[in-house]
């Protein structure tokens, strides 16, 4: 890797938006809410009938339902095209889909922007006519006589605007895109080693307008064992289920400690793997998400500390290839046999099927391929990064290579905590990161990382030439006995979304999220349905990326459910933390491209 400097220029429950307020009392304004409602119920058509294509398209051999994003044709050691509609296109490739959207191919994973912007929240004063730059869009014409609404709904507080159905449509004005939001998921637990069976498994599984849920395992588990997690449940906005013990995965077994909770809305998932002065935590990732390649993050461990990575199986019969990255000098017993740097391991798994694999050397790097679509977990049994504090339990849920992104704004932790920032590269690629307004170039080989570090009031930007992994380490205060290690893949700019309803653990001195947000969004920002606090807000900070400027704020939280969203919907990302006494968690709001 090369290093070269460059210099920059000088609980509240049940969500409410601010809508559209509509007059209906003129037949115009009555044809102008019909012609909305029937907008949002061709969406709605269409992304019924996208998933329904899915579903007679796609083998269901387990009882779990997979779509896949896109066609690549590479293998992780080229740069892949993409597969849009049956049309191959390049990388770097732009085109247009009709009057729908404009997409691009990097990596060979499609991205796809619509092409027309979608106005929301617009007076009754305004009207949409065709732009006159791109005939494919409307803009709103508006005459300057503005009128305030304010809301008499008196199960809320003054001056906030109740939402209607209507109005729930413009907050999501893409349904379609719902990054980690889904309806089934894959969890699994990976051991601390430094814990035993002093642990609680914790899983969160939020909704906002109620669905029904079914968590069930295979039936090849131990019936005892099974019994304790198999259920039924109605959602009305939260549900915490806490799996045994026993459902823990032990390394180099073959077992069938994988559960699918399915459920009737999208919801989002989280798991709090919460023991002694340890505590691992992720976001989940839904199954129609997963994908066939991935590439193992982790840390480098002290000597009595093991990197892990877990792989699980939603089809019979996936053949998984791994392809391992680690010290030379350093090989891995697996099954009587010895692995060393660049030998491949092969297994077979069937649905619900896991295996672990734990070694003393850093991972990072692994490259992993399945026939069929996987999950995969990575992390630490417990690892120490500092001179400070103690070891903690870390883990996450890993994207599909093709799910990440190029372009990243890591927040600082609190408490005096630092901030390891590890940068992993899926092909060679070139990066600047820039910190307090000086950047630097790395130039990175493939499969190789960098590592950065920032205190508690530096912001760190990334921006590639190729799409990266960034991973967040917190680490110990230097100061106090708050935090320990905690883990958190970072959210890249385009991962953004515009609504989270997540829930804060119970159990820590400090909860806080970090929110990274266009900095003319700032205003429409709604935590609880209410405007930002700032007396709740210990960190603000501004980063410029690209020719945009974003605001970067940390702010405290009261543990239990939490709905952050933006009234105009843009989007903004999410990483939630909390700490105690030698201990600290981490996660994300969402690690995919939409």
């Amino acid at each position: 890797m090369v290093e070269s400097a460059i210099s920059e220029p000088n609980k509240v429950k049940g969500y409410k938006s601010i809508g559209i307020q509509v007059d209906s009392s003129t037949p115009a304004k009555t044809m102008y809410r019909k012609t909305w409602i029937v907008l949002l119920l061709i969406l709605l058509l269409t992304c019924a009938a996208a998933e329904a294509i899915a579903l007679l398209l796609i083998s269901n051999k387990c009882d779990v339902t997979h779509t896949t994003r896109a066609s690549v044709t590479d293998t992780l050691n080229t740069i892949p095209a993409c597969v849009y509609r049956g049309v191959q296109y390049t990388q770097g490739q732009k085109w247009e889909d009709a009057c729908d959207y404009i997409c691009e191919c990097i990596d060979g994973q499609y991205r796809c922007f619509n092409r027309c912007a979608t106005f929301t929240n617009l007076p009754s004063s305004c009207v949409l006519r065709i732009d006159p730059r791109d005939p494919c869009c409307k803009i709103p014409f508006c005459s300057f006589n503005p009128v305030t609404t304010e809301a008499t709904n008196l199960n809320h507080k003054p001056g906030i605007t109740t939402s209607t159905g209507l109005n729930s449509y413009f907050r999501n004005k893409n349904l379609c895109v719902l990054g980690s939001r889904g309806k089934e998921f894959l969890v699994l637990f990976t051991p601390d080693d430094k814990v035993g069976d002093l642990i609680t498994k914790n899983v969160y599984i939020t909704s906002e307008n109620g669905a029904e849920m079914n968590i069930s395992t295979s039936q090849r588990l131990d019936p005892n064992l099974k019994s304790q997690i198999d259920r039924i449940e109605n959602i009305s906005s939260v549900v915490h289920v806490v799996f045994p013990n026993a459902f823990e995965l032990k390394s180099f077994k073959k077992e069938m400690k994988s559960a699918i909770i399915k459920t009737s809305q999208d919801v989002f998932v989280i798991s709090h793997d919460d023991g002694i002065d340890t505590v691992g935590s992720t976001t989940h990732i839904p199954l129609h998400k997963l994908s066939t390649k991935y590439l193992v993050v982790s840390i480098k461990n002290k000597a009595d500390e093991k990197s892990q990575m877990a792989i699980a199986s939603i089809q019979d019969g996936t053949v998984i290839t791994i392809k391992f990255h680690m010290e030379h000098n350093m090989p891995l017993l697996i099954e009587g046999k010895t692995y060393h740097e660049g030998d491949r391991f092969t297994l077979n798994l069937d649905c619900f099927e896991t295996y672990l694999i734990e070694h003393t050397s850093d991972l990072t790097g692994t490259a992993i391929e399945s026939s069929h679509p996987i999950a995969v977990f990575s992390g630490n049994d417990c690892a120490e990064l500092d001179s400070y504090g103690a070891c903690d339990h870390l883990v996450e849920q890993l994207p599909p290579i093709t799910s990440v992104d190029t372009t990243y704004i890591v927040p600082p932790n609190s408490d005096n905590r630092d901030t390891l920032i590890r940068i992993t590269a899926i092909v060679d690629s070139n990066f600047t990161y820039t910190i307090d307004r000086v950047s630097k170039m790395v130039k990175l080989k493939r499969l190789e990382s960098f590592r950065i570090e920032i205190d508690s009031r530096q912001t760190c930007v990334v921006e590639s030439d190729h799409s990266i992994f960034v991973t967040s380490f917190g680490l110990h205060s230097k100061t106090s006995n708050m935090g320990d290690p905690s883990m958190t893949i970072v959210p890249g700019i385009h991962q953004y979304l515009d609504y989270y309803k997540i829930v804060v653990p119970s159990g820590y001195n400090h909860n806080y999220v970090s929110i990274m947000m266009k900095q003319f969004s700032t205003k429409f920002l709604r935590i609880n349905g209410n405007v930002l606090n700032v007396t709740d807000m210990f960190f603000e900070g501004n980063v410029v990326v690209g020719q945009e400027t974003y605001t970067v704020r940390s702010i405290n939280l009261p543990e239990g459910e939490i709905s952050v969203y933006t009234t105009q919907g843009d989007r903004f990302g999410l990483m939630f933390a909390g700490v105690t006494d030698y201990e600290a968690y981490g996660f994300s709001g969402n690690s995919l491209l939409p």
